[in-house]
């Protein structure tokens, strides 16, 4: 089943869940088969991924190279979509029992299809010869009105209920918790709460991302952090969530569930080893001193050990 058809039936009402489901097993073959046309055996790891599908822009020569992670990533997310309707299994949460209908994943894959279209468009010039003779385009941005009203049923979910969602706008709003989430870790993984003066207040230029400059610069050097994915993956994603968090760009709906499914280690509890822990403390307390002016006191709030996400090997 091509693209088109395919997006037209899976969202369709008047469609039963038995025909949807017929649907996306047929697209998902049809999806199969234009991957393997294209790649044949070839494969990649999600560090040999991150560094390209998270891309703002890339040069002619690079572009090749991007269409073809993309792409890969993009089948990837679909198997895990796939994997939900025969497990009830999504993002390693147990579903509800009725979460494995396909009803549950349409405004998903709808999604999903307009995203991958020029994906699509150009593996199949390329490499099958064949020219589409539908167009499809995703929207791109979201409104000063959009955004407000998506805060608005977030705030109010209960009154609003959830089919007010406007599924385009509203799954974007992951990229806000991707980011956060990497902010929030840094911080856990080092173990404290927040960096502020003698009077509690935030210094100024001291960067929300100042965890992940530290552990960057520890992996560099002594390597007592021990991540469970690649410094390099993660600073990716969080330079990347930057254009839909600064400017409402619509990232396509594979890219934000690739990132998210990337990031998923460290989500793990203790997945992140650290040695010589007090001697990292102090070292992380210079390197905050270095970045404010001279004479400024500036103070490393501790949490306490039990609160810290990170498995200290040795103090």
């Amino acid at each position: 089943m091509d693209l088109n058809r395919f997006s037209n039936l899976i969202k369709d009402s008047k469609v039963n869940e038995a025909e949807r489901l017929e649907a996306f097993n047929s697209f998902y073959d049809y999806y199969s088969n234009l991957v393997k046309s294209v790649l044949n055996t070839t494969t990649f790891t999600e560090r040999q991924l991150s560094v390209d599908i998270f891309r703002k822009d890339w040069t002619e020569k690079k572009a090749e190279t991007v269409f073809k992670k993309q792409l890969f990533s993009s089948f990837k997310t679909l198997e895990r979509i796939k994997k939900g309707l025969e497990t009830g299994v999504v993002n390693n949460f147990v579903t509800k029992q009725n979460k494995g209908l396909i009803n549950n994943f349409s405004e998903f894959l709808f999604i999903f299809s307009f995203d991958v279209y020029e994906l699509v468009r150009y593996a199949e010039f390329k490499y099958n010869n064949t020219t589409l003779n539908y167009q499809m385009g995703s929207a791109i941005g979201s409104s000063t009105r959009d955004i407000f009203e998506n805060g608005s049923i977030i705030l109010h979910i209960n009154h609003f209920g959830t089919d007010s969602i406007h599924y385009r706008d509203f799954f974007s709003y992951t990229v806000f918790t991707i980011r956060l989430m990497i902010e929030v870790a840094g911080k856990k993984i080092l173990g404290f709460n927040s960096i502020t003066d003698n009077n509690g207040e935030r210094i100024k230029n001291i960067k929300t991302q100042i965890a992940w400059d530290f552990i960057k610069n520890d992996q560099l050097n002594n390597k007592r952090i021990k991540l469970p994915l690649e410094i390099a993956t993660i600073l990716e994603i969080e330079k990347w969530t930057n254009r839909f968090i600064h400017t409402g760009y619509i990232q396509p709906v594979f890219l934000v569930e690739n990132a998210l499914i990337f990031l998923e280690k460290l989500a793990r509890p203790q997945s992140t080893k650290i040695s010589d822990y007090n001697n990292l403390k102090s070292e992380f307390e210079k390197f905050i001193q270095e970045k404010v002016k001279e004479g400024q006191t500036v103070k490393v709030n501790w949490e306490n050990e039990r609160h810290i996400e990170s498995m200290i090997i040795s103090e």
